[in-house]
C-alpha cells in the first residue's frame, strides 16, 4: 500500500515540510516492518535493498526542526536492518552449505559490520548511547 501511495517516490509538488517528514517516516517504518517480517519468516524482503530513502536515512532525523525525538531511533533501526539485509543477501548468494569455512568468513565480516554500525551510531546518534569515546577502526 505504501508503494501504491508513492511514499518511496520524490515528494509531490506543494508538499509541505510536515507532510514530507510524515511520508518519509512512514516509508522508513514500512521498510523496517518489511525487513523484520522477512527475517522472522526466512523470506526475502519485498522492499528492495537498494531503496534510496532507507540507504540515505542515517542523518534524516537532523534535517528538520519538525522531526520527532523518536526519529533518531528509527534511523538507527533502519541502519541495523540494512546491515542485516546485506548479510542475508550475502548468505543467499553462493553455496555456503558445502563450504563451512566460507560461512565463518561471511559471519565474521557482518559481525564486524554490525560493530562498526554500532560505533557509527554512537557517533551519529549520541543521545542513544551514554558514551563520548571515539571508535577505533570505524
Amino acid at each position: 500500500m505504501a508503494i501504491e501511495l508513492g511514499l518511496n517516490q520524490p515528494f509531490p509538488p506543494g508538499c509541505d515540510e510536515r507532510e514530507s517528514l510524515n511520508r518519509t517516516r512512514t516509508w522508513l517504518i514500512c521498510f523496517c516492518v518489511d525487513g523484520s517480517y522477512a527475517t522472522q519468516f526466512g523470506k526475502m524482503a519485498m522492499i528492495p535493498l537498494n531503496d534510496h530513502l532507507a540507504r540515505n536515512s542515517r542523518h534524516w532525523y537532523q534535517l528538520s526542526a519538525l522531526t520527532s525525538p523518536f526519529d533518531i531511533h528509527l534511523c538507527a533501526i533502519v541502519d541495523i536492518h540494512l546491515v542485516f539485509a546485506d548479510f542475508r543477501k550475502a548468505v543467499s548468494q553462493g553455496n555456503l552449505r558445502k563450504n563451512v569455512g566460507e560461512v565463518g568468513c561471511v559471519v565474521t565480516y557482518y559481525v564486524r559490520s554490525l560493530l562498526t554500525s554500532r560505533c557509527r551510531a554512537s557517533m551519529s546518534y549520541p543521545l542513544l548511547f551514554n558514551t563520548t569515546r571515539s571508535c577505533p577502526n570505524a
